[in-house]
């Protein structure tokens, strides 16, 4: 076997090792339903937190009185118009007077 094979052989079972060591040793529960709310169970920490989060985005009101401001209104439009310009050769890389080949 040579040196290059015998190196990611043992470099693959190192991330193996470390990655089932993290995984057997975690002494964490495992998250079963994600944060979803079931209506059978009552939610979940996470689940009430997202229900507590749109609730406090429904309640944001916008004002929207910059619109009618007269320094909003006294703003020009500047944008410019592009329009298609025609590109250079087919083949960038033929040689000079070289017929277009496709």
């Amino acid at each position: 076997m040579s040196n290059g094979k015998k190196i990611t052989i043992a470099i693959i079972l190192i991330f193996a090792a470390i990655f089932f060591y993290t995984k057997l040793s975690s002494n964490e529960e495992p998250v079963g339903n994600l944060g979803f709310v079931d209506a059978g169970q009552g939610g979940t920490a996470a689940g009430s937190e997202f229900i507590l989060l749109l609730g406090e985005l429904r309640s944001i009101k916008l004002d929207n009185t910059f619109f009618v401001d007269t320094a909003f209104q006294s703003l020009k439009d500047s944008s410019v118009t592009l329009f298609p310009v025609p590109v250079g050769r087919r083949n960038p890389f033929a040689p000079l007077g070289a017929p277009a080949s496709f």
